[in-house]
């Protein structure tokens, strides 16, 4: 009956693996509200999880998809709730995508103008900054440009995938 999100390490510890990716399918209930879970970690789970909708949802069956989506709609739901502000770079570009393609997957007109107003406030004050406020390293810039380019891929949203391809390229001149 629950939702499920994904957890790596709990798949691990079970010896589970699907592709090249420890995973495995937990109630929500189970990792949720769990405080001592950082957040990036559960968010960047969230996205995987979308991405097993897009590439993999029609060879789901049903009550599997069914329990996808409404994982994806709670993620969505809680990265909206929790509405991390835009100077955790990785955070607040991750939230973006999966609120922006869950608002196109399942035509949710409410959480696509949330994602754009999210995004774009993301834009304005990594513009006001002048670059990205977060640690600049060499993980975190490897997450942020997967995330910009699963913007640019998966996103429908024109104005979206170009600022993203633009932020790709600011961030690319920033580590050169």
């Amino acid at each position: 009956d629950s939702p499920f999100v994904t957890s790596a390490s709990m798949a691990r510890a079970r010896g589970m693996m699907a592709g090249s990716t420890w995973i495995v399918l937990l109630p929500v209930s189970s990792t949720w509200a769990t405080p001592a879970r950082p957040f990036m970690a559960i968010q960047g789970q969230w996205a995987q999880l979308l991405q097993v909708a897009l590439d993999h949802g029609e060879r789901l069956g049903p009550d599997l998809r069914r329990s996808v989506d409404e994982a994806i709609q709670r993620a969505a739901q809680s990265i909206r709730k929790r509405n991390v502000g835009p100077g955790y770079t990785n955070i607040a570009i991750m939230g973006s995508y999966v609120t922006l393609v869950a608002a196109e997957l399942f035509k949710d007109a409410d959480l696509l103008q949330y994602a754009l107003a999210r995004w774009r406030r993301f834009q304005e004050f990594t513009k006001q900054n002048g670059g990205f406020s977060e640690y600049n390293s060499p993980t975190y810039t490897a997450v942020t440009l997967r995330a910009l380019k699963q913007l640019v891929d998966l996103v429908q949203h024109e104005e979206t995938r170009q600022r993203a391809k633009a932020m790709s390229a600011r961030l690319a001149l920033s580590v050169a």
